[in-house]
């Protein structure tokens, strides 16, 4: 993502918003890179456990959580760089099952600095 015209030249913080839909959401990895290279990990594959679907009482004990919606993340790392520039993410589904799947629907970013 190509960012230019934003006036901040000193990040103090980057919110990042991904929207998927996948089977394993613990499968993936999602790495953010800054127009000066900074890499920051937004989401690392877990492992195995437990999945606690939050309002129900299910549970699922090989960990497999469905997710169909937006993951929000803070970055901090960015600190000082500039908001203009090529942006880029890396969302890798590190997933070994067959019946993996998943959709990678969009992404955005609002900066916050001066």
């Amino acid at each position: 993502m190509v960012v230019s015209g934003t006036c901040i030249r000193s990040l103090e913080f980057v919110e990042v918003r991904v929207t998927v839909n996948i089977n394993y959401l613990r499968d993936l990895d999602i790495t953010l890179t800054s127009p000066s290279g900074t890499q920051s990990r937004l989401l690392s594959r877990g492992s195995d456990g437990i999945c606690v679907h939050v309002g129900t009482s299910s549970i699922e004990p090989n960990g497999n959580c469905l997710f169909n919606g937006t993951l929000r993340f803070g970055v901090l790392r960015t600190m000082g760089e500039s908001a203009d520039g090529t942006w880029t993410i890396n969302i890798r589904d590190q997933g070994v099952r067959a019946t993996a799947n998943g959709t990678f629907t969009s992404w955005n970013m609002k900066f916050y600095g001066y």
